[in-house]
């Protein structure tokens, strides 16, 4: 019985060694977020994409109806902020695979997103 057990232990911390855990720090936001921002009553099915490039975040913000990109993106720790012309402010944190957080401007609400590495659309069933 401990021979057995012994075997089942190091087979998984065989297993665990292989894993690669998700970056930490800044760079543990870039990626594809996807989830729904709620705004006026409405929950909206969205998609963001952060992406940084020596120390310079950028991104995009997806609906149905279209893609627009983000301005003003700036990442402090676990913490995001980006603008969408139009819409408004919004500012999050990052727990593990969520983010969530508040939308204020001319569009008020909040977002919750869970990372994803699935490729997204807005058009499940095609164009």
């Amino acid at each position: 019985m401990r021979t057995a057990l012994s075997i089942g232990f190091v087979a998984l911390l065989a297993a665990c060694a292989g894993a690669t855990p998700r970056p930490r720090g800044e760079g543990a936001l870039q990626g594809r977020w996807q989830g729904s921002f709620q705004h006026d009553g409405i929950r909206e099915p969205v998609s963001v994409e952060l992406a940084e490039e020596k120390s310079v975040w950028d991104g995009r913000f997806s609906t149905r109806d279209n893609s627009m990109t983000l301005e003003s993106v700036r990442v402090s720790g676990n913490n995001v902020h980006f603008e969408l012309p139009g819409e408004g402010v919004f500012e999050g944190a990052a727990a593990g695979d969520t983010l969530a957080g508040s939308v204020s401007g001319q569009v008020s609400g909040s977002f919750s997103l869970k990372r994803t590495d699935d490729d997204w659309t807005p058009y499940p069933f095609g164009p």
